[in-house]
Protein backbone atom coordinates (compact mmCIF):
# COMPACT_ATOMS: atom_id res chain seq x y z
CA UNK A 1 0.00 0.00 0.00
CA UNK A 2 2.80 2.31 1.10
CA UNK A 3 4.60 1.32 -2.67
CA UNK A 4 1.77 2.72 -4.55
CA UNK A 5 1.59 5.97 -2.77
CA UNK A 6 5.44 6.69 -3.26
CA UNK A 7 4.56 5.76 -7.01
CA UNK A 8 1.71 7.94 -7.19
CA UNK A 9 3.65 10.78 -5.61
CA UNK A 10 6.90 9.95 -7.74
CA UNK A 11 4.37 10.33 -10.87
CA UNK A 12 2.54 13.74 -10.05
CA UNK A 13 6.61 14.73 -9.15
CA UNK A 14 7.32 13.93 -12.97
CA UNK A 15 4.53 15.48 -14.42
CA UNK A 16 5.10 18.59 -12.62
CA UNK A 17 8.64 18.53 -13.48
CA UNK A 18 7.37 18.15 -17.29
CA UNK A 19 4.78 20.98 -16.74
CA UNK A 20 7.49 23.36 -14.99
CA UNK A 21 9.80 23.24 -17.74
CA UNK A 22 7.80 23.72 -20.77
CA UNK A 23 6.53 26.93 -19.41
CA UNK A 24 10.12 27.79 -18.48
CA UNK A 25 10.86 27.34 -22.54
CA UNK A 26 7.57 29.18 -23.63
CA UNK A 27 8.10 32.34 -21.35
CA UNK A 28 11.79 32.06 -23.68
CA UNK A 29 10.24 31.87 -26.44
CA UNK A 30 10.08 35.16 -28.15
CA UNK A 31 8.02 35.83 -31.27
CA UNK A 32 8.48 39.66 -31.82
CA UNK A 33 11.58 40.78 -33.48
CA UNK A 34 14.48 42.37 -31.38
CA UNK A 35 14.02 46.05 -31.95
CA UNK A 36 10.70 46.13 -31.19
CA UNK A 37 9.37 48.23 -28.74
CA UNK A 38 5.99 48.05 -26.85
CA UNK A 39 4.41 51.27 -25.75
CA UNK A 40 1.57 49.44 -24.10
CA UNK A 41 3.76 48.29 -21.10
CA UNK A 42 3.77 51.86 -18.99
CA UNK A 43 -0.81 52.50 -20.10
CA UNK A 44 -0.81 49.09 -18.61
CA UNK A 45 0.64 49.57 -15.59
CA UNK A 46 -1.28 53.16 -15.40
CA UNK A 47 -4.02 51.54 -15.93
CA UNK A 48 -3.27 48.73 -13.49
CA UNK A 49 -2.44 51.39 -10.43
CA UNK A 50 -5.58 53.29 -11.13
CA UNK A 51 -7.53 50.01 -11.07
CA UNK A 52 -6.19 49.15 -8.10
CA UNK A 53 -6.12 52.59 -6.73
CA UNK A 54 -10.31 52.69 -7.59
CA UNK A 55 -10.60 49.57 -6.14
CA UNK A 56 -8.91 50.65 -2.84
CA UNK A 57 -10.89 53.60 -2.26
CA UNK A 58 -14.35 51.37 -2.81
CA UNK A 59 -13.56 48.90 -0.42
CA UNK A 60 -12.76 52.03 1.82
CA UNK A 61 -16.05 53.74 1.18
CA UNK A 62 -17.88 50.28 1.65
CA UNK A 63 -16.13 49.70 4.60
CA UNK A 64 -17.16 53.09 6.10
CA UNK A 65 -20.72 52.83 4.85
CA UNK A 66 -20.43 49.14 6.62
CA UNK A 67 -19.22 50.18 10.06
CA UNK A 68 -21.59 53.79 9.89
CA UNK A 69 -24.24 50.99 9.74
CA UNK A 70 -23.17 48.79 12.20
CA UNK A 71 -22.93 51.82 14.30
CA UNK A 72 -26.57 52.97 13.41
CA UNK A 73 -27.81 49.19 13.95
CA UNK A 74 -26.30 49.27 17.89
CA UNK A 75 -27.63 52.37 18.68
CA UNK A 76 -31.10 51.91 17.15
CA UNK A 77 -30.90 48.26 19.09
CA UNK A 78 -29.75 50.53 22.45
CA UNK A 79 -32.93 53.31 22.08
CA UNK A 80 -35.31 49.88 21.45
CA UNK A 81 -34.19 48.32 24.83
CA UNK A 82 -34.41 51.84 26.46
CA UNK A 83 -37.98 52.32 25.03
CA UNK A 84 -38.99 48.57 25.85
CA UNK A 85 -37.43 48.92 29.62
CA UNK A 86 -38.83 52.27 30.36
CA UNK A 87 -42.29 52.15 29.76
CA UNK A 88 -42.46 48.09 31.47
CA UNK A 89 -40.80 49.21 34.86
CA UNK A 90 -43.41 52.14 34.51
CA UNK A 91 -46.14 49.97 33.69
CA UNK A 92 -45.03 47.12 36.50
CA UNK A 93 -44.62 49.47 38.99
CA UNK A 94 -47.83 51.18 38.03
CA UNK A 95 -49.90 47.71 38.38
CA UNK A 96 -47.87 46.64 41.60
CA UNK A 97 -49.33 50.17 43.16
CA UNK A 98 -53.07 49.86 42.15
CA UNK A 99 -52.59 45.70 43.72
CA UNK A 100 -51.12 47.47 46.99
CA UNK A 101 -54.04 50.06 46.98
CA UNK A 102 -56.28 47.28 46.17
CA UNK A 103 -55.44 45.19 49.24
CA UNK A 104 -54.76 48.02 51.17
CA UNK A 105 -58.33 48.82 50.71
CA UNK A 106 -59.78 45.03 50.52
CA UNK A 107 -62.78 44.47 52.78
CA UNK A 108 -62.39 42.37 54.95
CA UNK A 109 -65.23 40.94 56.55
CA UNK A 110 -63.37 37.99 58.29
CA UNK A 111 -62.17 39.93 60.50
CA UNK A 112 -66.01 40.97 61.29
CA UNK A 113 -68.02 38.27 61.08
CA UNK A 114 -66.60 35.85 63.71
CA UNK A 115 -67.02 39.09 66.24
CA UNK A 116 -70.30 38.99 65.42
CA UNK A 117 -70.79 35.47 65.84
CA UNK A 118 -69.17 35.30 68.52
CA UNK A 119 -70.89 38.25 70.15
CA UNK A 120 -74.82 37.23 69.19
CA UNK A 121 -76.62 35.37 71.50
CA UNK A 122 -78.90 32.37 70.84
CA UNK A 123 -82.07 34.00 71.04
CA UNK A 124 -81.23 36.29 68.36
CA UNK A 125 -81.79 35.94 64.40
CA UNK A 126 -80.70 38.40 62.17
CA UNK A 127 -81.76 38.23 58.58
CA UNK A 128 -80.06 40.76 56.44
CA UNK A 129 -76.77 42.53 57.00
CA UNK A 130 -75.34 45.41 55.16
CA UNK A 131 -71.75 46.90 55.68
CA UNK A 132 -70.67 50.37 54.77
CA UNK A 133 -66.73 50.45 54.11
CA UNK A 134 -66.59 54.00 53.63
CA UNK A 135 -68.09 54.35 57.35
CA UNK A 136 -67.09 51.65 59.03
CA UNK A 137 -70.46 50.59 60.15
CA UNK A 138 -72.62 47.52 59.71
CA UNK A 139 -76.42 47.18 60.10
CA UNK A 140 -78.31 44.05 60.85
CA UNK A 141 -81.92 43.58 60.65
CA UNK A 142 -83.07 40.51 62.55
CA UNK A 143 -85.58 39.22 65.44
CA UNK A 144 -85.28 39.14 69.43
CA UNK A 145 -88.07 37.09 71.37
CA UNK A 146 -88.04 40.06 73.85
CA UNK A 147 -86.58 43.75 75.01
CA UNK A 148 -84.51 41.60 77.49
CA UNK A 149 -82.90 39.61 75.34
CA UNK A 150 -82.41 42.64 73.02
CA UNK A 151 -80.42 44.72 75.81
CA UNK A 152 -78.24 41.44 76.69
CA UNK A 153 -77.40 41.52 72.67
CA UNK A 154 -76.83 45.31 72.88
CA UNK A 155 -74.45 44.60 75.66
CA UNK A 156 -72.28 41.78 73.79
CA UNK A 157 -72.28 43.92 71.25
CA UNK A 158 -70.33 46.90 73.06
CA UNK A 159 -67.86 44.65 74.39
CA UNK A 160 -66.91 44.21 70.84
CA UNK A 161 -67.36 47.39 69.06
CA UNK A 162 -66.96 50.92 69.29
CA UNK A 163 -70.71 52.01 69.54
CA UNK A 164 -74.03 50.24 69.42
CA UNK A 165 -77.00 52.02 68.34
CA UNK A 166 -80.28 50.07 67.54
CA UNK A 167 -83.80 49.98 67.15
CA UNK A 168 -86.81 48.46 67.02
CA UNK A 169 -89.71 48.24 64.43
CA UNK A 170 -92.61 47.09 65.99
CA UNK A 171 -93.47 43.47 66.57
CA UNK A 172 -92.82 40.51 64.14
CA UNK A 173 -95.42 38.16 62.59
CA UNK A 174 -93.67 35.05 63.90
CA UNK A 175 -93.60 36.61 67.61
CA UNK A 176 -90.90 39.22 68.69
CA UNK A 177 -89.64 42.33 68.13
CA UNK A 178 -88.35 43.25 65.16
CA UNK A 179 -84.71 45.00 65.62
CA UNK A 180 -82.08 47.05 63.68
CA UNK A 181 -78.74 47.21 64.98
CA UNK A 182 -76.00 49.65 63.86
CA UNK A 183 -72.19 48.59 64.64
CA UNK A 184 -69.74 51.36 64.47
CA UNK A 185 -66.14 51.17 64.59
CA UNK A 186 -66.04 47.84 62.64
CA UNK A 187 -62.14 47.27 61.24
CA UNK A 188 -62.78 46.26 57.51
CA UNK A 189 -59.47 47.44 56.11
CA UNK A 190 -56.62 45.35 56.70
CA UNK A 191 -54.93 48.36 58.35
Amino acid sequence: MWITSLLNGLIYAIILIIICQKEILMAKLNLMPEGFKTSIKPRFIIILFASCLLFGLSLIIFAGFYAWQVFLQKNLNNLDKQIASLPLGQVDQQKINQLTDLLNNHIYWSQVLPKIEKSTLSNVAFSSFAGDAQKAVVNLTGNVSSYTILARQVKAFEQEFEQVKFSTSGLAKEGGLNINIELHGVKLFKN
